[in-house]
């Protein structure tokens, strides 16, 4: 990758997207590129944390496994997305494995070249805190969201801030279990749930393509249904 392919990317990352160019610049010529064929990991858990990535094309999953072997979906990064910079600023190891599902690319940046970057332009790290705690007030209200609301309620949620922005008809845009993933729960619960919903004609999918039958109890069961399963 070149270093201007590597500003374009970094320009695109929301930790580096209010740097003033000469900073985004600085920080390029920082960064390495990697690729990863499909099924290759690219840290495990556990790791020492020296690295933060962002992908720049393909996709990456971020799973745990118990001590049975089970994989399980912590996360599914998109292209231009961060990943293991929570690990890699608080000096820990990796929490997840990082598997690619398709070829992929990413860009590596070393934690400490970036650290010993960032004391040396405190206007940049001003700016990229600014950032994080933003993100970090996000993902409070949506983890306050997660502990109070059941799966179900949650699935209807998320199908009915769809069809108020995109219509009735809209294609899901993602595998199933990545879904399961953003909304808090594992696929065994996330496909029960949907179930339900399909069988009470709520919705229908066809080829990816969701069209909504009943907003109206979709929005009630959002609104009102505080289950405890997870």
């Amino acid at each position: 990758m070149t270093k201007p392919k590597i500003d374009s990317v970094l320009k695109k990352c929301h930790l580096f997207a209010e740097l003033d160019p000469r900073s985004i610049s600085g920080i390029a010529a920082l960064a390495s590129e990697k690729s990863l064929a499909d099924g290759e990991i690219l840290f495990s858990e556990g790791d020492e944390a020296a690295f933060l990535f962002i992908l720049e094309s393909g996709a990456i999953d971020l799973v745990k496994y118990s001590s049975e072997g089970r994989e399980r979906l912590v996360r599914s990064v998109s292209p231009v997305e961060i990943f293991a910079e929570a690990a890699v600023f608080s000096g820990e190891e990796y929490p997840a494995t990082a598997v690619a599902r398709k070829d992929s690319r990413v860009v590596a940046i070393r934690k400490d070249r970036l650290s010993s970057f960032i004391r040396k332009h405190p206007d940049v790290s001003m700016k990229m805190m600014g950032v994080m705690s933003s993100l970090l007030r996000h993902l409070n209200s949506l983890l306050s969201e997660l502990s109070l609301d059941s799966v179900e309620a949650r699935l209807a949620a998320y199908f009915v801030k769809r069809a108020r922005k995109q219509g009735a008809e809209f294609f899901l845009g993602m595998q199933k279990r990545e879904l399961a993933s953003r909304l808090g729960t594992v696929p065994e619960t996330f496909s029960r749930n949907l179930k339900k919903f399909l069988k009470a004609g709520f919705l229908q999918i066809s080829g990816g393509k969701v069209k909504i039958l009943n907003i109206k109890e979709l929005s009630r069961i959002a609104s009102g249904c505080k289950k405890s399963e997870n």
